[in-house]
């Protein structure tokens, strides 16, 4: 098969093999020139336009739910863009190896298996969706209208990650698809777009789409976001008018990005800019030339009026340790649309209210914000930055979601979790703020803000353990986790997934009925060896807590499939994780010797990993510092080097440079930034443990919201 249908196929004289003739291709650029030889079959619909998923026949009926997503996406495209899908088939391909999820070769689209496969499981799920959808949307998007230049690849990239989040919330609702995209991708690519000396923008110098790293990723995410922050300035209906008129215009055509956003001020979009501070250009340009994204620092004055100040996000210990890029940093400012919704108004609009020109000097919003009211800024999450607010209307905020958290949007209350527990880190702000936004969680139905909070929290869950306050913390989480085991409230698919997260953290925080249920599970997984028993979102604590309660017979069922070559690697990663749960000081013991003299096959990377398992469990901590210790010579012969854990906290660090005295002096040389990057982490875990620990005494005894 190749781009385009077969015309004919002629036998070739004294031979099994024939000649395929294709039909004369439409325009298109050479790297989406494809042709494909398989023993593969299909699935087959007919929209008019044929519709076909093809894999190897013993996978075909979990290439399903692909086939059905295929012709429903292709369909929202055609409605949206305004531009039937111009070829008269799309092949959908998966391969058992290919170097990326996806490619979008025109009419012959090429996947690795995993990404148009599933089993309809959770995650699977939705990222066989997600790639059905976006592969579809380069039809249009890359392969209809091609960027002019790989520099602008975010015109191809970008548009096909948010128009297909968009579809899918179209096609399959229940998925979604934008929410996650923007608590998920959009948050990934937010945190590596915070390294200044990366040079990481939306217009890059060298794109290679066949590395999966974050420059690229940046493109996709950073390049849906700013659609959707146009999309959000413009409103659906002129914002939809201005795509129709995009690919009806440039079909069969390369473009700048100056050639799309001139779309929205010339001919019928004229009037557009009479509701706008400058051009769209203007506007624009600042998002997807500069680096990094606007923090606004939000304060109420004396007089109830809010002021805002924009600056570029940078760690807040770091700002002035980097002349170049302070020079960035006193430069780099853009038009902010400012949206926003207070306590006697929870209008969800994301309509500007104010624009913020590009400047440092203060905003001025007469809102008359009074003492105990509070404002949320960038409704529902529709622009690309963050915010921190001061300590009254933090504190303001956190009453409001514990008296109805419906007055806030829910992309909000995912925002504000990811922005407080990021400033924290980054030094902005302390942690009682972050954590005065968890007390009400108990009472959180949907699973975009609950995901977010709880995620976000991990990392000081992890920074404790070993602390004797974590019990303390252990009350905190139950007050959370408890209103949530009790049945209620799963109805909807993002509902029961909200219920599989508060199932994991019941486990880790041993609450009686999940621990039962991790038990049942375990059995059945014994006896069938089916490892999606598991629920996608509570696995790895469902094991953790099946080991921990368990004997050792579940021990050494556990311990035999995590080091089976026949298991799955993302299974056995896992498996090995759930070992260092265990509450028996002897089967730990026998673990790390296992590690330096078993015989086994493991790498170095995976007895990093064993360690980096054991040094962050509850228990096992000092024991396996000394293990290391005790065993430098054994582990160097074995390895060829010690595989060292990373640091947490302080008392790992003492450990760690216990170990480091055993090196020749020559040696240390080779690692003293990861030495360097040790001692940053036990600082930042020492604070955390520090603030963590005030707030919980301060804050006991805790109880459930009501």
């Amino acid at each position: 098969m190749s781009n385009m249908q077969i015309n004919r196929t002629v036998p070739i004289p004294g031979s099994d093999f024939v000649w395929n003739e294709f039909k004369r291709s439409l325009p298109m650029s050479t790297y989406l020139v494809a042709f494909l030889i398989s023993n593969f079959t299909t699935h087959s619909t007919v929209i008019p336009q044929i519709t076909r998923v093809w894999s190897r026949r013993s996978i075909l009926r979990n290439t399903s739910y692909a086939a059905y997503i295929a012709p429903k996406a292709l369909k929202f495209y055609e409605n949206y863009f305004g531009v039937r899908y111009p070829l008269n088939k799309l092949d959908l391909v998966t391969l058992p190896s290919y170097p990326v999820p996806g490619m979008e070769n025109f009419g012959l689209i090429i996947t690795k298996e995993d990404s148009l496969a599933t089993k309809n499981k959770g995650s699977q799920k939705e990222w066989v969706a997600t790639v059905t959808a976006h592969e579809i949307a380069h039809q249009w998007a890359g392969d209809l209208v091609t960027p002019q230049s790989w520099s602008q690849s975010w015109l191809s990239e970008g548009f096909a990650s948010y128009f297909a989040a968009k579809s899918l919330d179209k096609v399959e609702p229940q998925l979604e698809a934008t929410n996650h995209m923007m608590v998920d991708h959009v948050r990934i690519v937010m945190i590596g777009d915070e390294e200044l000396h990366l040079g990481q923008t939306l217009e890059i110098k060298h794109f290679d789409p066949l590395v999966q790293d974050t420059k690229n990723i940046h493109i996709y995410y950073k390049g849906a976001a700013v659609l959707r922050m146009l999309n959000s300035v413009l409103g659906e209906d002129l914002f939809a008018k201005g795509i129709k008129n995009y690919f009806r215009k440039y079909r069969f055509k390369c473009v700048t990005e100056r050639d799309f956003y001139d779309i929205f001020t010339t001919g019928n979009f004229s009037f557009v800019k009479d509701d706008l501070p400058t051009s769209i250009n203007n506007i624009m340009k600042g998002w997807t030339t500069q680096e990094s994204y606007p923090l606004l620092t939000v304060n109420r004055l004396d007089n109830g009026t809010i002021s805002i100040r924009q600056d570029i996000f940078t760690e807040k210990k770091n700002e002035s340790r980097n002349s170049a890029l302070n020079d960035v940093r006193v430069s780099s400012t853009w038009w902010i649309p400012i949206s926003y919704y207070t306590s006697k108004d929870s209008n969800f609009s994301t309509s500007p209210k104010a624009w913020y020109p590009p400047t440092h000097e203060p905003l001025l919003l007469n809102e008359n914000v009074l003492p105990g009211s509070w404002i949320v800024l960038n409704s529902q999450q529709s622009c690309y930055l963050r915010v921190n607010y001061d300590n009254d209307l933090w504190d303001a905020i956190s009453k409001q979601l514990i008296l109805d958290h419906t007055k806030i949007h829910l992309l909000n209350r995912a925002q504000l979790f990811m922005d407080a527990f990021h400033l924290f880190e980054k030094g902005h702000i302390d942690i009682d703020k972050a954590l005065g936004l968890m007390r009400y969680l108990g009472k959180e139905r949907n699973y975009i803000p609950f995901y977010t909070a709880m995620r976000s929290f991990s990392q000081i869950e992890v920074k404790m353990r070993g602390n004797s306050h974590y019990d303390l913390l252990k009350s905190f989480l139950s007050s959370i986790i408890l209103p949530m085991t009790e049945g209620k409230f799963a109805n909807t698919y993002t509902e029961r997934k909200r219920s599989q997260i508060a199932l994991s953290w019941a486990c880790l925080i041993q609450i009686k009925n999940a621990t039962i249920i991790a038990k049942k599970l375990f059995r059945k997984w014994e006896e069938e060896n089916d490892f999606s028993i598991f629920s996608e979102l509570a696995k790895k604590s469902l094991l953790c807590s099946a080991v921990e309660s368990g004997s050792e017979e579940e021990w050494g069922v556990v311990f035999r499939r995590a080091f089976d070559t026949e298991t799955p690697n993302e299974v056995t990663s896992i498996l090995r994780e759930a070992l260092s749960c265990s509450d028996n000081k002897t089967r730990i013991e026998s673990l790390l010797n296992f590690i330096v003299e078993g015989s086994h096959t493991l790498s170095y990377n995976d007895a990093m990993d064993m360690y980096n398992y054991l040094v962050r469990s509850k228990r096992w901590n000092e024991l396996t510092w000394n293990h290391l210790n005790e065993q430098f010579n054994n582990l160097m012969m074995r390895y060829d080097f010690i595989p060292i854990p990373f640091v947490v906290t302080p008392r790992d660090l003492e450990k760690f440079l216990t170990i480091l005295k055993k090196f020749d002096p020559c040696e240390k040389d080779l690692f003293q930034s990861y030495v360097e990057e040790n001692i940053k982490f036990a600082a930042e875990g020492g604070r955390t443990i520090s603030q963590v620990t005030k707030w919980l005494v301060k804050m006991a005894p805790f109880e459930a919201p009501k």
